[in-house]
């Protein structure tokens, strides 16, 4: 079972990373349906860059919380949403 969810998490880090890579490299097509300007396109494959690292941490997250939540644990995911929750809103 172990093996299972880190081969599930490497799936889910494998796609997301991977879709995150595609909308990089075609930034410039996929934004110029929005915008011509250059510098909003620039900024725009900025904030991808900074993607990449989110996505690893939100497909771990999603991942391991529904791992957690088919074996039968629904107390630790929850507890842990409530406190980041919190901790979040507590500037």
């Amino acid at each position: 079972m172990f093996m299972r969810v880190w081969r599930s998490v490497l799936a889910s880090i494998a796609v997301s990373e991977s879709l995150n890579l595609l909308i990089y490299v075609f930034a410039a097509p996929i934004f110029g349906i929005f915008t011509q300007d250059p510098a909003v396109i620039a900024l725009a494959r900025q904030i991808i860059l900074v993607g990449f690292a989110l996505e690893l941490g939100r497909s771990v997250n999603i991942t391991m919380v529904r791992c957690l939540i088919a074996v039968g644990d629904v107390r630790f995911p929850v507890g842990a949403a409530l406190f980041s929750r919190v901790a979040c809103r507590m500037r």
